[in-house]
């Protein structure tokens, strides 16, 4: 009976959901993908939402500003498990400034590309505005992205020393500025 429960107990442990608490820190309102779902966030505002333990996926904003949501997006890539990782990933472009925090852990480091100033240094061929000439993403070198934002991915070299990991994580933080 005792090894009955003792398996019961890992397996329940093991299929427990993790807390997602997604923080707008915007003055603007921002539409976020989590995988498949889009979720609203207001101005300042958030959300928490429940990952299954085995969850994987993207999680990419929007700015209401935007008008393209075709456009390059900074992206945070999660998958979950008895040993989680993720990465902030600029492959694809910038957009909006991406933090991701563990919760519950005392020894996973956080993720970090928060640099606004990419939008204002983007090279011209690499802008996408909106109707009012804003520069609301860019399309860059993986060199200028590595240079502003260390931590991220930004080509095969990069993705090897900055995905992170974390086996004790209880949740994860992330605030798009």
């Amino acid at each position: 009976m005792m090894k009955f429960l003792v398996v019961f107990a890992i397996l329940a442990v093991g299929t427990q959901a993790k807390t997602l608490q997604l923080v707008n820190g915007r003055s603007s309102g921002i539409q976020v993908n989590v995988g498949n779902d889009l979720v609203s966030l207001v101005a300042n505002g958030g959300t928490v939402l429940e990952l299954e333990d085995n969850w994987s996926g993207t999680i990419t904003a929007v700015p209401e500003n935007a008008e393209d949501t075709t456009g390059p997006k900074t992206k945070l890539q999660l998958s979950l498990g008895a040993s989680d990782s993720y990465s902030i990933s600029l492959e694809d472009g910038f957009n909006v400034g991406l933090k991701i925090i563990p919760v519950g852990s005392t020894n996973c480091l956080a993720s970090v590309c928060v640099a606004s100033s990419i939008l204002r240094v983007c090279p011209l061929l690499g802008q996408v505005t909106n109707s009012n000439g804003t520069v609301v993403g860019c399309q860059s070198s993986p060199l200028l992205m590595a240079k502003i934002c260390p931590l991220a991915v930004v080509d095969a070299i990069t993705a090897l020393i900055n995905v992170r990991t974390c086996t004790d994580a209880t949740g994860y933080l992330v605030i798009i500025s």
